[in-house]
């Protein structure tokens, strides 16, 4: 479990077990091809209505709305973000042979190219930008490890680690931040404690701090933002849970989670185990039925998804 959970993160993957962050700001974005044809929008409202369909598992609304956002605005970096969202949480909540590899890594590609040349190059003066380059590069990182091209990976995660050391200190300016610099400082000093080769790795990058990493996530999970907060909520539930062997706080995490989005299958999952890790498994019973239950009666899944969920309890 924790190979799987900070290999990724360490080679500057933020993007792993949930799905890709993205931030939410209220903010115009380019969506021009070049400088003769620049226009701008407010993408605010698509975002969060194809995040807040993802996070309640409503996939055949989350489908629709990320096309749409696609098709109208093809050159916008964030259309193709919120498409690899969609590609992403639809894989998570079924067996991974439903991964539609091909066309989520393309959209991955080409949300980082287009990011990068509305960018060229990082700067604290586009807080946004940098932050969906750090995003982005952990989804071409967390594909390449699936797909075991790991020098492709080393080669992303050495960009990841520029971006967000460009992004240190800026976390007060920009809150989106705190949660990838979260994920970095908790990340980094765990692995370098637990696996030789992460130590001996992480010596070429700015080192880690737990504490600190902790801290920043919960102050992400502070913010009224509720995509930043509900990544971050998620990310410490499952840090307190895999790797902080503190069942009290992974529940405090997960119920925050459950409570905004009750037909989420994945929170209620984790918060399951949890909760028989804190109070054993002779009290999990009645729970474990109710997610049954709610797993039966779920609007938004299909019977490939309905038989993975209902898998995972038996």
């Amino acid at each position: 479990m924790f190979g799987r959970f900070c290999t990724t993160i360490l080679l500057g993957a933020f993007f792993m077990m949930q799905g890709v962050v993205c931030d939410g700001s209220r903010a115009g974005f380019y969506v021009g091809g070049n400088d003769e044809s620049v226009d701008y929008f407010d993408a605010d409202g698509l975002l969060r209505s194809s995040m807040h369909a993802l996070y309640s598992m409503q996939f055949d609304l989350a489908d629709s709305l990320t096309a749409h956002f696609l098709a109208s605005y093809p050159g916008h970096y964030l259309a193709h973000v919120a498409r690899a969202n969609y590609y992403w949480w639809f894989s998570i909540a079924s067996s991974p042979d439903n991964f539609k590899r091909a066309v989520f890594a393309e959209r991955v590609r080409r949300a980082k190219e287009l990011a990068e040349r509305y960018a060229d190059g990082v700067s604290k003066d586009q807080p946004e930008v940098l932050f969906h380059l750090i995003t982005m590069s952990a989804m071409s990182i967390r594909y390449d490890v699936m797909h075991a091209n790991y020098l492709r990976a080393l080669s992303s995660g050495r960009q990841a680690i520029g971006y967000i050391s460009a992004s240190s200190g800026e976390e007060s300016n920009y809150p989106g931040f705190y949660l990838t610099s979260g994920l970095y400082q908790y990340m980094a000093a765990a692995a370098s404690e637990r696996n030789y080769l992460f130590r001996m790795f992480s010596l070429f990058y700015p080192p880690g701090d737990k504490l600190r990493g902790l801290e920043q996530l919960k102050l992400a999970a502070m913010q009224d933002d509720f995509i930043l907060r509900t990544e971050a909520d998620y990310f410490l539930m499952r840090i307190y849970l895999d790797l902080e062997a503190d069942a009290q706080q992974a529940l405090y995490h997960g119920g925050r989670l459950i409570e905004n989005y009750p037909s989420n299958l994945i929170y209620r999952y984790y918060y399951l185990l949890a909760y028989a890790a804190a109070y054993g498994e002779d009290r999990v019973f009645a729970k474990r039925e109710a997610f049954r239950r709610l797993v039966a009666e779920h609007s938004g899944l299909c019977a490939a998804q309905r038989a993975y969920f209902l898998g995972l309890i038996e």
